[in-house]
């Protein structure tokens, strides 16, 4: 910059009517210069005079933003902490700013109904009105209606979040422990098996509810078996290898008649393992329309899970009841001898052994030893 200015031998010449202004370049451009850098300076502050009032406004709503996240941090660290009164404090101051009342509404509708304050939790809920919080009020209220055993109520806010497209793993939870309450079980067996695919239940959890439901399907009054086998057709594999679940349709199957289908469904789980309430049911998949053949049929799959497991009680006790079916009275003997004497037999399966036993004893006329058994069950039975 020195050497340009020390080196240009310019001038500038100007004339103003009848002036003649002479002056060296460097002087022109120095002023030129000096002339912009005022001008721009000058008309930041003009600038900042004319908007000073929008950013002191702008100011202003920073400072309230803050605040209203401050009570809002508040409200929620109050409601998870479990401070329902300060929840509620906290959660009024930041009503007052637009940005978060929504929000702030939905948690004192919240820490309202764990106070037990369900008036004041409806108004609550009914000031929340901006349509992006409209879903989790609803979702809210479905939940608190559950809390409440209104289970038809829950049923009717989940039917409206559903028409609007929710399917939320939580809202089919809450619609899961709102038809238990109704007793609606085919549509808990089809939530339980859909949150159990998606793995949002524990499988012990799911497990236990699908066998509770199906339960409590089985026993309807209207049941039929075309009902049953369509409703075990429609499980999975890993289900009808369930025990318990395998023990309700045989049950069910048993009740409606259909023994030949209990037995089916009985077998495909006692080919995988022994089940000491399934070998219990096992003898009455008898049918009595065919009766000895039927017997002998169940007899010989016995006697093939006890080539396996030859020390187990409980095929012993099924193969000795089925044995005094058929009136086969020293196998009957042999076998229920078996689970008498067996140390992995609880006393339960051995009073019934013992009670077999004496009826095989009377059949026999052997009164004595019929009496004998019959008083060991009683007393295995009274301790």
């Amino acid at each position: 910059m020195a050497w340009v200015t020390a080196n240009n031998t310019g001038h500038v010449t100007l004339y103003l009517s009848n002036y003649r202004i002479d002056s060296s370049l460097n002087f022109v451009l120095f002023m030129t210069m000096g002339l912009f850098v005022v001008a721009y300076f000058l008309l930041r502050l003009i600038d900042g005079i004319i908007y000073l009032p929008q950013q002191a406004a702008n100011y202003r709503s920073r400072q309230r933003e803050t605040k209203a996240i401050k009570a809002i941090s508040e409200s929620i660290d109050h409601l998870f902490a479990g401070r329902y009164a300060k929840a509620l404090k906290s959660a009024h101051v930041a009503t007052l700013f637009p940005s978060v009342a929504d929000v702030a509404y939905l948690i004192s509708a919240n820490a309202s109904h764990r106070l037990k304050r369900y008036a004041e939790r409806d108004v609550y809920l009914s000031r929340v009105t901006e349509g992006a919080h409209q879903q989790s009020r609803q979702v809210m209220t479905a939940e608190m209606l559950l809390d409440q055993r209104d289970s038809k109520g829950a049923l009717a806010t989940i039917h409206k979040l559903q028409e609007g497209g929710a399917r939320q793993f939580l809202v089919q939870h809450i619609a899961l422990r709102a038809n238990q309450l109704e007793e609606n079980w085919e549509e808990v067996i089809r939530l339980t098996q859909a949150l159990a695919k998606r793995e949002i239940l524990h499988p012990l959890i799911a497990r236990t509810r699908l066998q509770e439901a199906l339960a409590h399907f089985a026993e309807r009054k209207d049941i039929t078996t075309t009902v049953l086998r369509n409703k075990w057709k429609e499980l999975s594999g890993v289900d009808q290898g369930e025990p318990g679940i395998a023990e309700v349709f045989a049950k069910a199957f048993i009740r409606v008649g259909d023994k030949n289908q209990a037995r089916i469904v009985l077998e495909e789980v006692l080919d995988k393992t022994v089940d000491a309430n399934l070998l219990e049911i096992y003898p009455e998949c008898v049918e009595q329309d065919r009766k000895s053949e039927s017997v002998l049929l169940l007899i010989k799959k016995i006697e093939t899970w006890l080539g396996k497991n030859p020390a187990e009680p409980a095929l012993h006790l099924a193969l000795g009841r089925l044995c005094a079916e058929q009136a086969l009275w020293g196998k009957a003997k042999s076998s229920l001898g078996q689970v008498v004497k067996a140390p992995r037999a609880d006393r339960l399966m051995q009073a019934r052994a013992h009670i077999v036993l004496s009826t095989v004893n009377e059949a026999l006329d052997e009164s004595e030893e019929a009496s004998l058994h019959y008083k060991a069950a009683v007393k295995l039975l009274m301790q």
